[in-house]
C-alpha cells in the first residue's frame, strides 16, 4: 500500500504550529522565533517532507489567478490581460480553480489553501468573495491579494479592481432614452453582486433623470448567463405592453435576450433594442452585432498584476478600490423604437 506523502500540515501538526507559520519557516521569512523555527525544521526532517518541484525556490516569481470558473469570455479576457502583463516581467502566471471552501470562514481551510500558494508573489481573485479568515491568513503570511469585480468591497484590507459600473449602466440607458425608448427593462446579474447593483443604479439614475417611470416588474436579476437573459426576456416580451428596450448586466445576458426576441417573432433592433455590458468578443460576433458597454477587461487584468507586484514590494496602493473607465460602443442591436 502506498504511503501518503507528508504535507505541510503534517509538519505543522508535529511542530505544534499553524500551517501559516510552517510556511513562513519553509520560505525563510522573518518574524519567527528561533525556537519555533527549530521545531519546524526538526519536523521537516522527521517527516521527510519535500516541496514539490513546482514550488521550489529556484523557480521564477509567480502570480496565482484564482476563480471558481474560467469558462466565460469575461474571465478569458481578464486572464489574457494578466498574461500579457507578466510576460515581459519575468513573472509566471499560474491559473487555478479556487475551492468552494475558500470563501468559508474556516481558518484551517484558509491556511491549507494559502500554504500551497506560499511561494506565490501574490494572488488575484476573479469575482466572488473572501472570508475574514482567508484575508487575515493571507496577511499573516505576507501574501498580497487583489480582487477583480468582487461581489463585496466592504473589507478595507483588500484592494479591489473594477470598472465604473454605475456610469456604464447610466450611459447604456441614456443611449436608449436618446433613441426614443421609454419602456426599458433591466436584466442584471446576481442581486447581491456589487457590480450588478452599481449598474442597476446607473440604469435607475438615467430613467429618473429623464423623468421616466421605473416599472419594478421590468427589473429582474439572475446569473450572468445566456439562460438568465433568455428565460427572463420571454415573459416580458409576451406582455400586452412589452418593453421596447433592454439594458443587460453583461453580454451573455444580452445575447439571451436577443434569442428570446427571435423566438417571440421580434426583430432586433427593429422591434426590440438590446444593450449589453463587457464588450467581449461575442458582442462583435453576434448577429446583429451587440451595442454594449466596454469595460477594459484586459486592462483590469494588467492593473491587477501591477498592483500585486507593487504590494509585494511593500508599496501602499493609491486606492483600495480602483475603477477603470467604461465607454459605450454602439453597434447594430439598438435603434429608435417603432
Amino acid at each position: 500500500m502506498e504511503v501518503a506523502r507528508p504535507t505541510l500540515h503534517t509538519v505543522a501538526h508535529m511542530a505544534g504550529v499553524s500551517a501559516a507559520t510552517a510556511s513562513k519557516v519553509l520560505n525563510d521569512r522573518e518574524g519567527i522565533a528561533e525556537s519555533t523555527r527549530r521545531r519546524v525544521l526538526d519536523a521537516i526532517k522527521q517527516t521527510g517532507y519535500r516541496r514539490s518541484v513546482e514550488t521550489a525556490p529556484h523557480r521564477r516569481p509567480a502570480i496565482v489567478a484564482a476563480s471558481h470558473g474560467f469558462d466565460s469570455a469575461y474571465a478569458a479576457s481578464i486572464v489574457d490581460g494578466m498574461a500579457r502583463a507578466v510576460d515581459p516581467l519575468g513573472v509566471d502566471l499560474v491559473v487555478t480553480l479556487a475551492r468552494r471552501t475558500d470563501t468559508h470562514d474556516d481558518v484551517a481551510s484558509a491556511e491549507q489553501w494559502l500554504a500551497e500558494l506560499a511561494d506565490a508573489t501574490g494572488v488575484i481573485m476573479l469575482t466572488g468573495t473572501l472570508s475574514d479568515s482567508m484575508i487575515s491568513t493571507a496577511h499573516s503570511m505576507n501574501i498580497p491579494i487583489v480582487m477583480i469585480d468582487p461581489i463585496d468591497t466592504k473589507d478595507s484590507r483588500v484592494v479591489s479592481i473594477g470598472a465604473t459600473n454605475w456610469e456604464g449602466g447610466r450611459t447604456a440607458t441614456e443611449h436608449l432614452i436618446t433613441l426614443g425608448h421609454r419602456r426599458i427593462a433591466w436584466i442584471g446579474g446576481l442581486s447581491g453582486s456589487i457590480p450588478s447593483i452599481e449598474r442597476r443604479h446607473g440604469y435607475a439614475s438615467a430613467m429618473q433623470g429623464a423623468r421616466l417611470t421605473i416599472d419594478e416588474s421590468l427589473i429582474v436579476s439572475g446569473d450572468y448567463t445566456f439562460q438568465t437573459g433568455y428565460e427572463n426576456a420571454l415573459p416580458l416580451l409576451s406582455r400586452a405592453h412589452p418593453p421596447s428596450g433592454f439594458v443587460c448586466g453583461n453580454d451573455e445576458i444580452a445575447l439571451g435576450v436577443i434569442q428570446a426576441a427571435r423566438e417571440a417573432g421580434l426583430g432586433v433592433p427593429h422591434d426590440v433594442s438590446v444593450v449589453g455590458f463587457d464588450d467581449t468578443p461575442a458582442a462583435r460576433r453576434a448577429t446583429p452585432q451587440l451595442t454594449t458597454v466596454n469595460q477594459p477587461l484586459a486592462g483590469m487584468g494588467a492593473m491587477a498584476v501591477e498592483t500585486v507586484l507593487s504590494l509585494s514590494r511593500g508599496a501602499t496602493p493609491p486606492s483600495m478600490h480602483i475603477q477603470l473607465a467604461t465607454s459605450l460602443v454602439v453597434r447594430e442591436s439598438t435603434a429608435p423604437p417603432r
